[in-house]
């Protein structure tokens, strides 16, 4: 595994529990850990975030419980290391964690309302500060009343700051409603001088801000004002932010705001090249987490991968397989149950024997959760070369980059006997133009819920049909589902994304039209690219983006594109600063 790929650290993890080739369970000694969230850290998703990437370096170095307290928690919800509890039920469900688990470390954050009698158990107390660094009051509470309970010598008790900088994403399905036109102030206002305060808030209408900036701003004459009570609730009002002065938590407020579309708009003397706003490194909360809990870093990906599966009770299994020989396109769904946060999963195919290059287009995509079944579902879809044979198939599944499950290709495969082959909404977006295929003439398509029969418009020589058709656009449902009369054909959904307009950045919007009318070239790195092509287009200065690592081309090519787009999270985990860098003209990173 690569360096720069997240969770994973350049020294020798120690051993704990896992499971060697033969299947037996070998020994662990990494410590046992609870977590207890309290509310005030599920309040919103500034908030839940921190805690989320807290939970995620816990998971990757440490025998890891968990225990959310929320007023309206289900018991359905909790497993053997996750659960949740209500302000009722709270005490009772702690010490059984406790007793289940055999914590010797409490972790607290949000607030939760732990009694006093905690310390008498002689366990080691972290408490976790909020977004605004401020250490939860119970927690401050416990240490101020037993002092004398806590002996350094016995396991390092101390109070230890753990505050997670490298932000992800709590769900990739997470609806994001449109964004107002508010900009939180964070930090002092006092910092900047009035002519850069106004060009900060020119283009705002209201202003959401923290008790203690108010009257700094309202002297200055800003407004209307809206107040708040933390940075979170500041963000999750807002749809930009200005960090002002040395904010010292600019870094995760910065993270923060890109993953969940919130502008970051900079006042004109603060340097965003800084080394301190490098806030993308994914080993920052586990470097801070390891040496809380004198552990060292996570290295073995087996173990680790073991460990995370461990934690988060994954339970993986295959639902469906299917391969179509003429297209030789194979496509496999796998349902992960347990507590698995959307967005972490993904994975990658490999060949146990042959050249990689037999895979020709390879990929694993979360699906949308549904109501349907009950836990997390990937998609892995492969192109496959004439020469490889379906056995010498293994499909890697990895959550937060460890591996967690392998899978060969089942011996008995459905086979796929109808899909699409393309989908044109009209310029005005009020009908969309369908084209499919069917081994059988009698194949139909469903738009939505509308069920539409037609005649080929063409046959091939070995029988198989192409339709078409049109519908009112949208669909009266968000699917689409070619439908033969036996097997199985496809299904697409999610096509209302075709109509959404997120909000863009301002150095993005300030090149809207910029090329309007010129032909632009999107160049692939398959096998199929021949180098003179793009020569071709060098010489003719084409407008062109190319994808990923293309700067591997480099030294064979003339072309050097305007534009590199890269999408793929572990491409970006694995090698983005390395596009960035080599790239040249503007990179676009395609991701939350």
């Amino acid at each position: 595994m690569d360096d720069n790929r997240c969770g994973h650290g350049g020294r020798k993890g120690r051993i704990f529990c896992k499971l060697n080739r033969a299947g037996q369970t070998m020994t662990s000694n990494r410590p046992n850990v609870a977590l207890i969230v309290g509310p005030t850290a599920l309040a919103n998703r500034f908030e839940t975030s921190r805690v989320h990437s807290l939970w995620r370096g816990l998971c990757q170095c440490a025998e890891t419980w968990r225990l959310d307290v929320v007023p309206d928690a289900d018991p359905g919800d909790s497993g053997k290391r996750y659960a949740s509890a209500g302000p009722k039920s709270f005490k009772s469900e702690f010490y059984t964690l406790l007793e289940e688990s055999d914590a010797q470390t409490i972790i607290l954050a949000g607030n939760p309302d732990v009694n006093d009698d905690l310390m008498e158990s002689g366990l080691r107390v972290i408490s976790v500060p909020d977004g605004t660094g401020h250490v939860p009051e119970c927690a401050t509470e416990i240490w101020a009343r037993h002092p004398d309970q806590i002996d350094p010598g016995l396991i390092g008790s101390r109070t230890v700051e753990i505050i997670p900088d490298a932000f992800e994403p709590v769900s990739d399905h997470d609806a994001r409603s449109p964004r107002p036109n508010r900009i939180a102030v964070i930090g002092d206002p006092d910092a900047l001088p009035d002519k850069a305060l106004e060009e900060i808030t020119a283009d705002f209408s209201e202003f959401v801000v923290a008790p203690e900036y108010r009257s700094a701003l309202a002297q200055r004459g800003v407004g209307p004002l809206v107040f708040v009570d933390t940075v979170g609730e500041a963000l999750e009002k807002a749809g930009s932010c200005a960090i002002l002065g040395s904010e010292s938590h600019a870094a995760p407020i910065l993270t923060w705001s890109i993953l969940n579309d919130c502008n970051v708009v900079w006042p004109a003397d603060v340097d965003t090249d800084d080394d301190d706003l490098a806030c993308f490194d994914p080993l920052v909360t586990l470097k801070a987490i390891t040496e809380a809990l004198q552990v060292d870093m996570p290295d073995d990906e087996t173990e680790t991968g073991a460990l995370v599966a461990r934690n988060v009770e994954c339970d993986i299994t295959l639902i469906r397989a299917m391969f179509h020989p003429s297209v030789r396109l194979f496509d496999a769904i796998y349902e992960c149950k347990g507590h698995v946060p959307a967005g972490c999963m993904s994975g990658q195919f490999r060949l146990e024997k042959g050249d990689t290059q037999g895979l020709v287009n390879a990929w694993l995509t979360e699906l949308v959760p549904s109501p349907i079944y009950e836990g997390l579902r990937l998609r892995a879809s492969a192109a496959l070369a004439d020469n490889v044979e379906l056995d010498d198939i293994i499909v890697d599944l990895v959550a937060w980059g460890w591996p967690v499950a392998s899978f060969k290709v089942p011996e008995e495969l459905e086979v796929q006997v109808a899909g699409l082959i393309s989908m044109s909404p009209s310029a005005d977006r009020t009908s969309a133009d369908v084209v499919y295929w069917g081994q059988s003439p009698d194949t139909r398509v469903q738009l939505g819920r509308k069920l539409i029969e037609q005649e080929p418009v063409m046959r091939g020589e070995d029988g198989t049909s192409i339709f078409r058709t049109t519908g009112t656009y949208p669909f009266n449902r968000d699917s689409l589902t070619v439908l033969p009369p036996n097997d199985f054909g496809q299904k697409f959904t999610r096509f209302h994304l075709f109509d959404e307009r997120n909000r863009s950045s301002a150095r993005l919007e300030a090149m809207r039209d910029k090329y309007k009318g010129r032909v632009g070239w999107l160049v692939g790195n398959g096998p199929s690219v021949r180098l003179e092509d793009l020569d071709m287009l060098a010489d003719a200065g084409c407008l062109c983006f190319g994808f990923n690592r293309f700067y591997l081309a480099h030294e064979n090519t003339k072309l050097r594109p305007q534009f590199t787009v890269t999408a793929d999270l572990q491409m970006i985990e694995d090698f983005g600063q390395e596009v960035v860098d080599n790239s040249g003209g503007t990179v676009f990173v395609a991701h939350d």
